[in-house]
């Protein structure tokens, strides 16, 4: 309960107490508080995780933008240790929402494996095993709540016909990738040790490019075909991201095919 007195004094003074203070501005005050005594405290001490915990859970945008700093020092220099180091930052906060622990094993490709994959446009995710079953996509759901509105028709419709999981390379590029779809396309992806992207596969990675570009995938435009996420008669779905991070769902048809229709791959090493 707010004390009268103290919003009488206050008004005397001119000073605007928390009761008269927006939300985003009483969350300001405490995020700032929360960071003065974070950067008191060393990086691996077990009150400074806490505290990053809160801060995330609180929708804290600071706590990503460290591991954004890492994975953008990571793809700027090819570094796979600081890849290594920025997805175990998020996955961390990630696992933390819904009390799982995730260990990233270090990245499995090199330098130079790295920077061939920058020119063909591709960057390097990972994925825990414990997220890549269609059976796991109501975590993704409690981590990104977001994803949620546009998924209401699928809620439990879906299967994934492959589990795809650990260091993963995929279309880097928010845009519609593989536009203008054909059947044809499909037909390079085994001799390039590629196969397309899972539900799961997409809201991570769309997460991610979220994180280093601003943006999501698709965006609204065209929509991307995941032909290894199917309903149960046996249907492709296709999806695209809206600006507030929601994951719209559609059934794909052959009929859709066009310029607006497209699909992203998954590559392993």
């Amino acid at each position: 309960m707010i004390n009268s007195s103290s919003v009488e004094r206050n008004q005397r003074l001119g000073k605007p107490g928390i009761e008269t203070q927006t939300p985003i501005a009483v969350f300001d005050r405490i995020a700032k508080f929360a960071h003065r005594e974070l950067a008191l405290l060393p990086e691996n001490d077990p009150q400074a995780r806490e505290i990053k915990i809160l801060l995330y859970r609180l929708g804290d945008t600071k706590i990503e933008s460290g591991a954004r700093q890492l994975l953008e020092e990571a793809y700027e220099k090819n570094d796979s240790q600081a890849l290594t180091q920025g997805f175990q930052e998020l996955w961390n906060f990630w696992g933390e929402k819904v009390d799982i622990q995730v260990n990233v094993p270090s990245c499995d490709r090199t330098k130079e494996e790295i920077l061939a994959l920058k020119e063909l446009g591709r960057m390097l995710i990972y994925i825990p095993p414990e997220f890549s079953s269609h059976k796991d996509l109501n975590f993704l759901k409690t981590i990104f709540p977001k994803i949620v509105s546009g998924m209401r028709d699928f809620a439990e419709d879906l299967k994934n016909l492959s589990f795809q999981s650990g260091w993963l390379d995929v279309e880097s590029a928010n845009e519609l990738a593989n536009k203008n779809f054909s059947p044809e396309k499909l037909k390079y992806l085994p001799n390039a040790k590629r196969e397309t992207q899972t539900l799961n596969t997409y809201i991570i990675a769309s997460y991610v490019s979220k994180i280093l570009s601003g943006d999501f995938f698709e965006l609204g435009y065209g929509d991307c075909v995941l032909f290894n996420t199917i309903t149960q008669d046996a249907i492709p779905i296709k999806a695209h991201c809206a600006r507030n991070g929601s994951v719209q769902l559609g059934r794909y048809y052959p009929r859709m095919n066009g310029d607006f229709v497209g699909f992203r791959t998954v590559g392993r090493k």
